[in-house]
């Protein structure tokens, strides 16, 4: 994950992008489940994007429920969970990007920060 200075003042978010996405890619393809994979990640222009493949679905074997759903599941894992916070608080923009087993591009999901309430 992001690398987290006492400072966020002084933290180089860029640097710390890139260095975050290539920690992740170290780790790359990781299984997630059902038959998704990790692929890789991706750090620019204050984002983090992460690449998804479904090894076994095709593009019309998804549900039509599937980008709503993924994008409430993400928008609530971003904006709630504590791990995430250093991206909220930094402004950054996550973008999860899901391919099918042909590698055809089935939907990018992102999560902007500032969508997130500070409750």
């Amino acid at each position: 994950m992001l690398a987290v200075s006492p400072d966020v003042e002084s933290m180089d978010v860029e640097r710390e992008l890139r260095e975050t996405a290539s920690y992740i890619n170290r780790s790359t393809p990781w299984p997630i489940a059902h038959g998704a994979v990790l692929d890789e990640a991706q750090a620019y222009e204050r984002t983090l994007k992460y690449r998804f493949s479904f090894k076994n679905l095709e593009k019309g074997q998804l549900s039509s429920q599937f980008v709503m759903k993924q994008t409430e599941f993400l928008t609530d894992f971003v904006c709630d969970k504590p791990e995430m916070k250093v991206f909220v608080d930094n402004g950054v923009t996550l973008k999860y990007a899901y391919h099918d087993k042909h590698g055809q591009l089935i939907a990018v999901i992102s999560v902007d920060p500032r969508t997130c309430t500070n409750e």
